[in-house]
């Protein structure tokens, strides 16, 4: 859960930081909408902690609604969002402070995990740098500002590794800044759009050494379904206790992770048990607690035969 929410913010902080700076003199003339900037991917993944954020900081929870709300209205008057957005960078950063304490004993594990969301998942470092090579300017402050954070994130983690790992680390962090070497992009970018992958991926590869965790969580399909399950099956256990903002939270974690692990390889494997999966999702986050409550039996036991569906 962790790792979900934490992703979640530095989305958050990424796009907002994106929006700041296509405000800036380098941007001018760039149509923000042009250039895939707008508030949707902001909010898309506030479920993944709100319940959580409201349990522990309700304060900078209700402040960063108002900031997004105050970021919706600015986009839709078309008006420069560089105030609003900056507000939510200030807040996602303070939320992922009450979220993520240092002291976690997994602290350096969920840190590398981050990297990798950072650096390889959707919107990363990694796709972010291919769509700038074809022309896309917010794509391109998307991956600098993602290898900014992967940066910060390595200074913490350093100490963990041995010298010659910090080596290997420093000599891929450094090809990837020779790709994002400033916040506007370089009058010339690599022909390949696919530069990127290589180094991000023999980074991702040099953490797990590193902190001794599986980096890439659908490695283990049958795992995964199998942690899917868990995880929605607290979230039902939460919605049975009367806890709807905690228990749509979890089951906002358990799709998530679904749609990152094993949905696209179900879809191949076992199409219709796919399609059950999603309606499912789908059901116990949309509708009420009761209804929820009604569909959940049946979702578990779809993600059980999914893992079924893997070991066999």
């Amino acid at each position: 859960m962790a790792l979900a929410q934490a992703a979640a913010l530095e989305r958050m902080k990424v796009a907002a930081q994106v929006m700041v700076a296509m405000s800036g003199s380098a941007y001018a003339g760039i149509d923000d909408t042009e250039a895939g900037q707008d508030d949707d991917g902001l909010r898309a993944g506030v479920g993944l902690f709100r319940s959580s954020l409201a349990a522990v900081a309700p304060d900078i929870g209700e402040r960063l609604d108002r900031a997004l709300e105050a970021l919706a209205e600015t986009a839709e008057q078309g008006a420069p969002p560089a105030g609003p957005a900056q507000d939510v960078v200030d807040l996602a950063r303070q939320a992922e402070r009450a979220l993520l304490t240092p002291d976690r004993p997994d602290a350096p594990q969920v840190e590398a995990a981050l990297m990798a969301s950072l650096l390889l998942d959707e919107g990363g470092v990694a796709e972010s740098y291919a769509e700038a090579v074809q022309g896309d300017p917010a794509a391109y402050l998307a991956g600098w500002f993602a290898l900014a954070r992967v940066n910060a994130l390595w200074r913490g983690l350093a100490g963990h590794a041995t010298p010659q790992q910090s080596a290997e680390a420093e000599a891929m962090l450094a090809m990837l800044g020779d790709l994002f070497p400033g916040e506007s992009p370089p009058p010339q970018m690599a022909a390949y759009p696919e530069q990127a992958e290589a180094p991000a991926q023999q980074l991702v590869g040099l953490l797990e050494t590193i902190v001794d965790a599986d980096l890439y969580p659908d490695r283990d399909l049958v795992g995964a379904v199998a942690r899917v399950r868990d995880i929605a099956a607290e979230g039902c256990a939460d919605l049975a206790a009367g806890d709807a903002g905690a228990g749509r939270e979890m089951l906002m974690i358990a799709t998530a992770l679904y749609d990152r692990t094993v949905a696209e390889t179900l879809a191949v494997l076992a199409p219709d048990l796919r399609v059950a999966i999603a309606q499912g999702l789908q059901a116990v986050r949309a509708g009420g607690s009761t209804a929820a409550v009604r569909v959940c039996p049946d979702l578990l036991d779809a993600l059980a035969a999914g893992r079924e569906a893997f070991e066999s």
